[in-house]
């Protein structure tokens, strides 16, 4: 039985390995394409997300994606004029938040004070150094993230 059990476990894994190359592949092919683009990605990323959503949580898969993507973020990034389509990666990164850990922005808490008064109390955190987090940043936190 436990035999069968770890069969089935490595040929998981295998398919898994299967659309990391995948991803793999897109990324060096982008890489040596003129005009870059994010959509090549997209069936990867969403079969990586919706078949093996145990394996990427499990073994930390956003960190093959962050790494595949960046690149090609860059350079789009470098070309991008935010005044002219402000919501440029909106779209792309809305369907990948499940692969890219990315989690909704908590709401403003509200509290009332001893006078009555409403008070919105700011979600923003302070800086605190990575050592000190309780839990570790995502692959695409740490990478966005100038301030850690």
């Amino acid at each position: 039985m436990c035999g069968l059990i770890g069969a089935l476990v490595i040929a998981r894994l295998q398919q898994v390995q299967i659309v990391a190359n995948d991803i793999n592949a897109t990324a060096q092919e982008q890489a040596s394409t003129y005009e870059v683009s994010l959509e090549p990605f997209s069936p990867h990323i969403h079969k990586l997300v919706l078949e093996y959503a145990q394996e990427v949580d499990k073994y930390r898969l956003d960190e093959i994606v962050v790494a595949a993507i960046a690149p090609v973020v860059r350079r789009l990034v470098a070309q991008w004029v935010p005044l002219d389509d402000p919501s440029f990666f909106l779209d792309t990164f809305r369907s990948w938040r499940p692969a890219l850990k990315i989690t909704e922005a908590k709401e403003p808490e509200t509290r009332i004070d001893f006078y009555g008064t409403k008070t919105v109390v700011p979600v923003s955190t302070p800086y605190v150094p990575q050592r000190h987090f309780d839990f570790p940043l995502t692959s695409f936190q740490a990478r966005t993230d100038d301030t850690v």
